[in-house]
């Protein structure tokens, strides 16, 4: 079996594909054919969304090529121009509108060449200026050589006939492989999910792979290179391998399960994966990989200096309660009951380790946290409130201020981490950390209150220095009055 190579496509506006080999019969088309045709006319350039939702769902309406079509290979060619045409970047402002991007119309396409290359013996290389599909047909008996497949000039495919003797094939049987290549990866984002890699979008093409024994699909271990697009690559990110999963509920998410990076030079990635499937390059934040030695090393400065932490805010706290005659002044109430919301979170902060054993505790000291770290922050927006009260807005001293500071100090938590848990509660406690999922922006659920509360802050402080330097200097020229 000899390797097969497609041309490189060239960017430009969507024409008609072309293939390794044209024919010239004669042919009357069919309805489903005539259909085609027309919504291939009614896609042109400033066609309305109208007619791109009516091309999207009769592509994924028709999956397969109709028994009667007058020319299996014509009719996929027509087939590919229409998906070409729909995830050409022109429709990038489409497919924002969806989560899910264009997935649907990969799986049409990708599902209309599988049926192609079973229907086929030969080989076929269909191109258009944003899909490239090639099959490969060839009679079991002679996978004695492996599949590679250069699909662009920036993708390649690599199946090992190795892979192909482990098989049980019976006398007869044909092996079909199909491989479509989707240019703008971008906008086939995944749809949902909680993993890291789930709603972002690739940095490269996409890579549709599927191998059928007889009519059986059958999934084979597969190696890959594509080339990460310029300017899409970051100092503090490495590229990951990627495949689509569809999930019970039919959400297709990106996945790492199963996928590795086994070469990286410059901007092309070579990668392996234990299965065949829709597969991308993705750019992830390169994670830092600590020894078993310095983990313990920070486990026990984290023991040792929240204990401190706890230790010195409980002798605080009895100080402040034992003068019983400073309690009745509203700055010490806010000092209590921030030394408060500052040790009930340092203590959780230490049981959190060995509750990560646990996936409902876990989840559970995950909210704790949430709920008292921004308790923290928001104690911190009272004493800033209170102090530009007492120093900027002095006639506002005197009224009983203690409700509204309870609300913001303690309420306004409970606000923030309901909206958050009913949004997502799946967040909390995931991959056995006991506080806020950083995947999907999850994160800003608590940096966001706190970096908005330090701002306030600092805008307060402002202020209030400016009257103290203001009153000081008025202070110094009174003592200078009677020199004259």
């Amino acid at each position: 079996m000899k390797p097969t190579t497609a041309a490189p496509t060239t960017m430009g506006p969507t024409t008609a594909p072309t293939t390794k080999s044209q024919t010239n019969t004669r042919v009357t088309p069919t309805k489903t054919e005539d259909k085609l045709d027309s919504i291939a006319e009614d896609l042109k350039p400033g066609s309305s969304e109208n007619s791109i939702d009516a091309a999207l769902n009769w592509i994924v309406a028709h999956l397969l090529i109709p028994t009667d079509a007058s020319n299996p290979k014509a009719y996929a060619e027509k087939y590919l121009s229409v998906c070409s045409d729909l995830v050409h970047s022109n429709r990038s402002d489409y497919w924002k509108k969806d989560k899910g991007g264009a997935s649907n119309v990969v799986d049409a396409c990708s599902s209309l060449i599988d049926d192609l290359a079973k229907k086929s013996d030969a080989d076929i290389t269909i191109e258009t200026s944003t899909i490239v599909a090639t099959t490969k047909s060839f009679p079991a008996a002679n996978a004695f050589e492996d599949i590679n497949v250069a699909l662009t000039s920036t993708s390649e495919v690599t199946i090992s006939k190795h892979e192909f003797d482990k098989l049980e094939i019976t006398d007869g049987q044909k092996i079909s492989v199909s491989m479509v290549t989707y240019k703008y990866g971008d906008l086939i984002t995944g749809r949902s999910g909680d993993s890291a890699a789930a709603d972002k979008s690739p940095v490269s093409e996409v890579v549709a792979i599927t191998v059928y024994v007889g009519d059986q699909k059958t999934s084979l271990p597969v190696s890959f290179v594509l080339t990460i697009k310029k300017d899409q690559a970051g100092e503090a990110e490495q590229p990951t391998c990627v495949f689509q999963k569809t999930g019970d509920n039919g959400e297709a998410t990106w996945d790492t399960t199963g996928c590795e990076v086994t070469k990286s030079t410059g901007n092309k990635v070579t990668c392996h994966c234990k299965h065949t499937t829709n597969f991308a390059i993705l750019m992830q934040v390169k994670e830092v990989k600590i020894s078993r030695r310095d983990e313990l090393a920070l486990e026990w400065i984290t023991y040792i200096c929240c204990t401190l932490s706890i230790i010195a805010l409980l002798v605080t706290l009895i100080v402040l309660l034992a003068l019983r005659s400073l309690l009745r002044s509203e700055r010490v109430i806010i000092h209590v009951n921030l030394v408060v919301a500052l040790m009930l979170a340092q203590t959780l902060l230490l049981v959190s380790g060995p509750a990560a054993s646990t996936e409902a505790i876990c989840r559970g000291v995950a909210i704790m946290l949430h709920y008292f770290f921004t308790a923290v922050f928001c104690w911190m927006l009272v004493e800033g409130i209170h102090l530009y009260l007492q120093i900027v807005r002095v006639f506002s001293a005197g009224k009983d201020r203690l409700i509204p500071y309870m609300a913001v100090g303690w309420g306004l938590p409970i606000l923030i981490v309901v909206i958050t848990a009913s949004t997502r509660w799946y967040g909390y406690g995931e991959n056995g950390r006991c506080w806020l999922s950083t995947a999907n922006g999850m994160i800003w659920a608590f940096v966001a209150p706190a970096l908005a509360i330090i701002a306030v802050n600092c805008v307060i402080l402002i202020m209030v220095l400016r009257i103290l330097v203001i009153s000081a200097k008025t202070k110094s020229e009174g003592d200078y009055d009677h020199i004259k």
